[in-house]
């Protein structure tokens, strides 16, 4: 009788909550749809926004309470067909409102949390006055969600004000609750189990702990074992720089040019012997690395600390190479075939810092200081930089430079430079 008196008020509890959900999906899907219309209107024919939104328009549907598109098909929708952005800054921000539920919300009251959590946002509030008419839609969204929450959430006087009968409800309440109280007391007391029974939950957590331990060990030492391959492969090309400089001295040495191989070796070979020895220093102090990390696969140990200081080594022993790249992808990476080691004074946008030995991690930067770069990307700042950069002020087309605040980190895959972190830039 508990379990089942448990289960309806649990029950009830989440049809409210869903009901709640459905009236945000709804004013969702209204307001995307208004903000998408006005906002594309006044673009021409060609665009890809409009030409966009023309082919998804019919898949938001009626936008009616309680059967509207939900937000994670909205999401895709919007994510999928040039509306990325507007997803992030208006979509999801209504969305977020779900989490404000909560279970002794009235009708009236979860209506004003709705509307008012959207109409007083800040972070769309621009959005809604310059392409919505905030007035007419908030009173059509009002009414419409507070008849659809008729019925299903109580009234103001219900919830402050519970009916009690003149007959004394109070004192069978109290008695009702005592009864409850003490059947339930009385089969806890039944269910307790014997101090002298098996304890069959302790040998379970036990045995899933064991489990939990052996998989976390055996995807450590798989990820080792691929670092200590890598290593392995960057000694070995250093030993082969070795030699090979090695091969070059001596032959200088032999050769008997005469004065001009004499002056020659005297010249350089001092150098060369000098980068030898650094680099015989850097092979050691990897092989030293490689010896610890092997250490660690064996004893199953924690090894984040010595790799750690292992890529540093290897970092530093990295020349910083740079290069330039053009407009990224609306899905957030630069292709290789646009980025190289020169600058296009009418293409290059970007300019790009590696930052590790193998040349598969760069850092980003927007080239603020190039005045046809900062004006095409003003005059385009969907396509230049939103893609690749967050940008910390409003749009300014008169801007005479774009200030990187903080670079972005790139990642190679598969042929592309793919955007790992975001860069920070303002217009100045």
């Amino acid at each position: 009788m508990l379990f089942a008196a448990f289960l309806l008020i649990s029950s009830s509890v989440f049809a409210q909550q869903n009901e709640f959900d459905k009236a945000i999906d709804y004013c969702n899907c209204k307001l995307t749809s208004a903000y998408l219309t006005k906002y594309t209107s006044a673009m021409p024919a060609d665009k890809a926004e409009k030409k966009s939104f023309e082919e998804i328009k019919g898949k938001f549907g009626k936008c009616e309470v309680g059967s509207s598109i939900e937000y994670s098909a909205l999401s895709d929708l919007l994510d999928n067909n040039n509306f990325k952005y507007s997803n992030t800054k208006f979509s999801k921000i209504i969305d977020g409102l779900k989490s404000s539920y909560s279970d002794n919300l009235d009708k009236d009251a979860a209506v004003t949390k709705i509307i008012s959590g959207i109409f007083e946002n800040k972070t769309i509030d621009g959005a809604i006055k310059k392409y919505i008419n905030a007035d007419e839609i908030k009173q059509q969204l009002s009414k419409a969600i507070g008849n659809y929450f008729e019925g299903k959430f109580k009234g103001k006087e219900e919830v402050t004000n519970p009916k009690t009968d003149e007959g004394g409800n109070k004192t069978k309440n109290e008695e009702l609750s005592n009864q409850i109280r003490d059947e339930v007391n009385s089969r806890m007391e039944e269910l307790k189990p014997s101090p002298w029974a098996f304890n069959y939950l302790s040998l379970i957590l036990i045995i899933v702990g064991v489990l939990i331990t052996l998989i976390i060990f055996m995807v450590k030492s798989s990820r080792l074992e691929k670092k200590l391959k890598a290593l392995q492969q960057s000694i070995e090309g250093l030993r082969s720089e070795i030699n090979d400089m090695k091969k070059t001295v001596d032959n200088i040495g032999n050769s008997g040019g005469g004065k001009t191989v004499s002056n020659l070796k005297n010249n350089w070979q001092s150098e060369i012997e000098d980068k030898i020895s650094e680099t015989n220093k850097a092979v050691s102090r990897l092989d030293v690395s490689l010896s610890m990390l092997r250490g660690d696969i064996e004893k199953g140990g924690n090894s984040g600390n010595n790799f750690s200081n292992l890529t540093r080594v290897v970092e530093q022993e990295t020349k910083t190479e740079i290069l330039y790249a053009s407009i990224p992808s609306r899905d957030g990476f630069f292709n290789e075939n646009a980025v190289s080691n020169t600058i296009n004074p009418t293409a290059s946008f970007y300019k790009l810092t590696i930052t590790d030995a193998l040349g598969q991690k760069a850092k980003f930067e927007f080239l603020g200081n190039d005045e046809r770069a900062v004006k095409d990307a003003t005059n385009a700042p969907e396509r230049i930089l939103r893609p690749a950069c967050k940008i910390n002020n409003a749009l300014n087309q008169n801007a005479k430079r774009i200030k990187t605040i903080s670079q972005g980190t790139l990642i190679k895959q598969n042929g592309k430079w793919i955007i790992d972190t975001l860069a920070e830039i303002e217009y100045e």
